[in-house]
């Protein structure tokens, strides 16, 4: 369902390099379902169907703005257990120091630029005109700290406002909550256990993908692939191809792509990616150094 709420793109997003496009905008819709309720807490699967993409993208996105500090996650627990029922997303407050340190930073290079290099008679001469240029910026700077503040209530209001009505310092207490490896680790074997009741499948994905919860959303799908082949996946079957899949590459992001390129080709094992992938010719510039690729 389309949100009709306003979302925010703040300069630190706008600009951040290592940020693609859609994770952008993803990062506003997440603001946009903050502003509604304080937090988020759609899952992946209704990212993936609002965006039509898989829920893994939508896992790498939010790793992604987790690991910039952009955003901060909880988990709410099923009261006196530690089976997850819902993941809180919060918009971490980042963006306002970068930015009013972007103007700074403008300004004092203007600042350099109509200063005189020596400090002779010139210096005295144009003293005034640098002057009346310096108040003129600072007069702008003043309007766009105006601007800056206005748009900053209109971010925090709703937030605050839905904080207090929703009591969510009350409602979520400090043993429902936790942070860390726990969070990861219990959130992983839930993840496990949506695969398959079969517990030597559940053991067997667990030992191989250590928490990975990418590397556990390609295997649930590779499994829900072969079911729909009518060729459901065994225990016995699982460890061959995860042997397989060791064999082709030990790189977890090539694993990663190997799986997708099974499950869009509808195979029931694993193969080698081909050379014109293009997962194959980042590997192949990176191994060449010529450009220093990192990936």
């Amino acid at each position: 369902m389309e949100r009709g709420y306003y979302s925010i793109l703040p300069a630190s997003i706008r600009y951040d390099k290592n940020l693609n496009a859609s994770t952008k905008l993803f990062y506003a819709e997440l603001t946009a379902l903050v502003n509604e309720k304080g937090y988020c807490w759609a899952s992946n699967g209704y990212f993936a169907e609002l965006y039509d993409v898989t829920k893994q993208t939508i896992s790498t996105w939010v790793k992604l703005l987790k690991e910039k500090g952009y955003i901060r996650i909880q988990f709410e627990y099923y009261e006196g257990t530690k089976n997850i029922k819902r993941r809180l997303i919060f918009i971490n407050d980042t963006f306002s120091n970068n930015f009013n340190e972007e103007i700074e930073e403008k300004i004092e290079e203007k600042i350099e630029e109509n200063t005189p290099s020596n400090k002779s008679d010139t210096l005295s001469n144009k003293s005034d005109t640098l002057s009346n240029k310096f108040d003129d910026l600072s007069n702008k700077f003043d309007d766009l700290s105006n601007k800056f503040d206005d748009l900053s209530n209109k971010f925090d209001d709703p937030i605050k406002k839905n904080l207090k009505e929703n009591n969510i310092n009350e409602y979520y207490s400090i043993n429902n909550i936790t942070k860390g490896s726990e969070d990861e680790s219990d959130l992983a074997l839930n993840e496990i256990k949506s695969i398959t009741a079969d517990k030597e499948i559940q053991n067997t994905v667990m030992q191989f993908t250590k928490n990975d919860l990418e590397m556990i959303d390609a295997l649930r799908e590779f499994y829900r692939a072969r079911s729909k082949l009518k060729k459901p996946l065994t225990a016995r079957a699982l460890k061959l191809n995860i042997k397989a899949l060791e064999k082709l590459s030990q790189n977890r992001d090539e694993q990663i792509e190997i799986i997708n390129q099974s499950i869009q080709k509808g195979w029931q094992s694993f193969y080698e990616l081909p050379k014109d992938h293009p997962f194959q010719k980042k590997k192949a510039v990176k191994e060449s150094g010529k450009y220093g690729y990192v990936f």
